[in-house]
């Protein structure tokens, strides 16, 4: 039988919620799940897991973080459709129901909703990506392709990607970000459904809570290079305020938060800058309106 579905999970020490991310898997004969190993320190146990799914099949990074974990796994896909997932999120029930309907068609990319919980006791939270759930609210598909920047709570037509080379960063942090700039900016065919697909869990020992010299230099990285490649296609509105980068290093040290200041204003250009001040003020606004009519913040800057 024909593989119509590719699963690719990265993971890294966490089996349990990579048995938990298995079992959101329906076990089918027209699917394959590449689950690809960043040297967890108990791979036996990581084996067990593995093998308690039938469609799974276990490999070893062979680049540099979760990137590199993605990365390998393109190197193995054999399915007709695409599916990234994070060991610790999840999908939700009937959902290979409603991937179905794109299977041998042209559709290269389908936009998803997405809901999030907290990984540890499941209770409700706002979703990770607000944007791509605004986006598929709204169908737009332009704020879609240039805003969204998880590679999680979409469909890719395979041979596209493969077509094009479309690879992901190999950096410590935000490595799926030029990917779904590229994949976005290669597909022809698109589709939104409003069909929850993915559960992207809040886990408080996850990279995105944790704002070391490290992490924040590869966001940055990879903002300033998607920055650069929106600027150049005219959509420059839908970049990262980078500015807020630079809170983030006044929070590790003074001497840092200079260097990067002084890096900042040679990567961008005026109007740039100009942009990232409009929305560092905005954002300040609404949390100084927030903290007057509700005594907490409404908004949080992120990337």
């Amino acid at each position: 039988m024909p593989i119509n579905y590719s699963f690719v999970i990265p993971h890294k020490n966490s089996p349990l919620l990579l048995r938990r991310c298995l079992n959101s898997i329906p076990q089918r004969d027209d699917l394959e799940i590449i689950i690809v190993d960043d040297n967890s320190a108990d791979i036996e146990v990581v084996k067990k897991v593995v093998e308690s799914h039938p469609c799974a099949s276990l490999y070893a990074n062979e680049g540099s973080f979760a990137g590199g974990a993605r990365n390998t796994g393109l190197r193995y896909v054999r399915g007709e459709r695409l599916l990234f997932i994070d060991a610790d999120d999840f999908f939700h029930d009937g959902f290979l129901e409603v991937t179905d309907k794109y299977l041998h068609t042209d559709i290269d990319l389908v936009f998803f909703d997405t809901d999030s919980v907290d990984s540890e006791t499941l209770a409700e939270v706002p979703t990770r990506c607000f944007a791509l759930s605004d986006g598929v609210r709204s169908k737009d598909l332009e704020f879609l392709r240039w805003r969204v920047r998880p590679c999680w709570g979409k469909l890719f037509r395979t041979q596209y990607l493969l077509d094009n080379k479309i690879h992901f960063e190999e950096i410590k942090a935000s490595n799926d970000v030029m990917f779904t700039c590229m994949s976005s900016n290669y597909a022809q065919t698109f589709d939104i459904n409003p069909f929850v697909l993915v559960c992207s869990t809040i886990n408080k020992n996850s990279l995105v809570h944790h704002a070391n010299k490290e992490s924040l230099d590869a966001r940055y990285g990879a903002a300033m290079r998607f920055r650069k490649f929106a600027y150049s296609h005219g959509k420059g509105k839908y970049t990262s305020n980078l500015l807020s980068f630079m809170f983030y290093y006044r929070g590790i040290s003074n001497r840092l938060f200079f260097k990067m200041m002084k890096q900042y204003c040679k990567d961008n250009s005026f109007k740039m800058m100009v942009g990232d001040v409009k929305q560092t003020l905005i954002s300040v606004y609404a949390i100084i309106m927030g903290k007057k009519h509700s005594g907490r913040s409404l908004v949080k800057v992120t990337d």
